[in-house]
């Protein structure tokens, strides 16, 4: 008997993110819930391919591809978790922002979108970042 389906696929898009996808897939691995990790490389000339396969957690898909969404509508087509999260090369989760989201879905069974908060932030040097604008859940709609 092989594996039950995660409930959630992480599919992250990459092109020549070295500098930023270990981040991203460290953010993933400390959440504490089980998921499928699919990154989806467009043909990297820098060291993204061996550091996203340096993670055993991943499963890489490398190859030409005509971009950014088609990256990501690749990965939604391996995807075998039941719920998408895309995550892009430069960006990260929160600690416990899986396990939000699962309190989410099983408090409401028969949603189709889950979404939350979102921030921007930018370097400001020595691993620091600093806010650029934040968006708060503005409440539950039907």
């Amino acid at each position: 008997m092989g594996n039950p389906e995660p409930l959630f696929t992480i599919v992250t898009p990459t092109l020549n993110a070295s500098g930023t996808v270990e981040e991203a897939i460290s953010s993933v691995l400390i959440q504490g819930v089980p998921c499928e990790h699919l990154v989806m490389d467009g043909g990297s000339s820098d060291r993204t391919v061996e550091i996203a396969s340096s993670f055993p957690q991943c499963t890489v898909h490398s190859g030409r591809d005509r971009g950014l969404y088609d990256a990501m509508n690749r990965g939604a087509f391996f995807a075998r978790g039941e719920w998408l999260v895309f995550l892009q090369a430069d960006d990260w989760l929160p600690d416990g922002a899986l396990a939000a989201w699962q309190e989410a879905i099983e408090a409401n069974p028969d949603a189709e979108v889950i979404t939350g908060s979102a921030e921007a932030v930018r370097s400001v040097g020595d691993g620091m970042v600093e806010l650029e604008w934040r968006r708060a859940e503005a409440g539950r709609r039907p």
